[in-house]
């Protein structure tokens, strides 16, 4: 019963927009899956934000050389689309080398940026080129900026801060298996936080949020609400003297449901 609360939790927390990966490298909680069983291998040791550079609750981490994640079970796309969402600083730290921050299991890389930092889109290691780069010369310096790149029908749309800027065609339906570096760690991206990857194309709605940056916004996330609910299981279960464990998976069961209704 204790496995079915957890698993409920997992779907509750994710389910509302599907998705199959969420990396918020948050202090406690570094990742989120609505299967909860993908969770990443760690190489390295990303270097965790201090509070006066990070979003949120103090989220985000520095990917250097040899830092990697790595998913024993890649993230598949049946439908043949997707959708990306991260945050990340600009300037991006310059190593002399690409910046990728998801790479395919055969080597495409579907987020990099080129190695002078101004250059984003999908390079085809088969083809060695860019595809679909995307100038980010004239992004502010020293700050957090949301990019979102959806792909359908075998078009690739860029969003930065939510401002649509570029549409171009490419096929790229490979599993996703490396986060935040290349497979062989020489490619590191530098700076990101609340990465996600959901199996359709987010809606507008979805798109705002996730584009927001506001101090009430950790409040209103669904794993918080779901975390204050459990929180407040175990006292109504005292109070009525109900089982905990079975109530528990009652009450994340009814708000999953809620959640894969669209209410």
């Amino acid at each position: 019963m204790v496995r079915e609360a957890a698993n409920c939790l997992a779907e509750f927390t994710t389910s509302y927009d599907r998705l199959q990966l969420w990396l918020k490298f948050e202090s406690g909680c570094t990742a989120l899956d609505s299967s909860n069983m993908r969770v990443p291998r760690l190489y390295g040791s990303p270097l965790k934000l201090p509070a006066e550079k990070g979003m949120h609750s103090n989220w985000g981490a520095f990917f250097s050389f040899g830092d990697l994640l790595v998913l024993d079970d890649p993230v598949r796309f049946e439908r043949k689309e997707w959708s990306i969402s991260f945050w990340m600083t600009t300037p991006v730290v310059d190593t002399g080398k690409q910046h990728t921050l998801v790479q395919s299991v055969k080597g495409i890389r579907y987020v990099v940026i080129d190695p002078t930092g101004l250059r984003l889109g999908i390079y085809d290691r088969a083809m060695r080129k860019y595809r679909n780069a995307l100038k980010m010369d004239k992004l502010g310096t020293y700050m957090w900026h949301n990019v979102i790149i959806t792909y359908s029908e075998g078009k690739v749309k860029y969003y930065i801060d939510l401002a649509f800027k570029k549409k171009m065609t490419v096929k790229c339906n490979d599993p996703i298996k490396f986060i935040g570096n290349s497979a062989d760690g020489m490619e590191p991206f530098g700076t990101f936080c609340d990465l996600r990857i959901a199996d359709h194309v987010l809606t507008s709605a979805q798109m705002k949020l996730y584009s927001s940056y506001a101090p009430n916004f950790v409040d209103v996330l669904p794993d918080c609400l779901a975390a204050n609910i459990c929180g407040a299981v175990p006292f109504l279960a005292k109070t009525l003297h109900l089982n905990i464990a079975p109530t528990t998976a009652a009450v994340l069961r009814f708000f999953a449901n809620l959640a894969s209704n669209g209410m």
